[in-house]
């Protein structure tokens, strides 16, 4: 089973843009880091209906607010958290969400929000708008998403996370689907 990881969560305040480097970033005189690291609420897609959270706009509003959720470490793997088999053995969309103040002496400034990694797929909204999209396991990324911020009020940050592993992913994987079993979906 392949493990969900969702590390090392950082907003990045840099008053210079620089070069797409993806080095971990450190505060410095000119650069300021707010990491969001931390417990995240957690919530499962259910297994008949993926693409619930997309439809029903579970990123708009705290997952909380929509129904049951678990408390989930960040950075961490969910399918290593709990011993709870319908967690740990889950393959498929899941969603973190989680809210946060910046501060605001980093209005008029670039703010990017950067991950170490997302395994495999994932979706990062901002206050119920599309930040970026990655596709990438291991590997870090960030985006500028100073345009999507409230530097007056709080913000919400959903990702949404799919481990499924198919031929295209690194490593390679394979989904069987059968029929006629609870085990398996039709």
């Amino acid at each position: 089973m392949p493990p969900t990881e969702v590390t090392g969560i950082l907003l990045i305040f840099i008053q210079i843009q620089v070069s797409w480097c993806l080095l971990f970033p450190r505060d410095s005189t000119s650069r300021q880091t707010k990491s969001l690291d931390g417990v995240w609420k957690f919530k499962l897609s259910p297994k008949m209906d993926q693409e619930i959270g997309f439809r029903d706009q579970w990123f708009t509003k705290p997952l909380e607010n929509i129904g049951e959720t678990l408390d989930m470490p960040v950075p961490g793997s969910y399918n290593d958290i709990t011993t709870d088999p319908t967690v740990r053995d889950y393959v498929g969309w899941v969603w973190y969400s989680r809210t946060f103040f910046l501060p605001s002496s980093w209005q008029d400034q670039t703010v990017f929000i950067r991950f170490g990694s997302v395994h495999y797929t994932c979706a990062v909204y901002i206050n119920g708008e599309k930040a970026v999209v990655h596709s990438g396991g291991h590997i870090a990324f960030q985006q500028d998403v100073t345009n999507l911020l409230h530097f007056t009020k709080e913000n919400l940050i959903s990702v949404a996370v799919n481990n499924t592993l198919t031929r295209f992913t690194v490593p390679q994987g394979s989904y069987t689907w059968r029929e006629g079993s609870e085990k398996f979906p039709p």
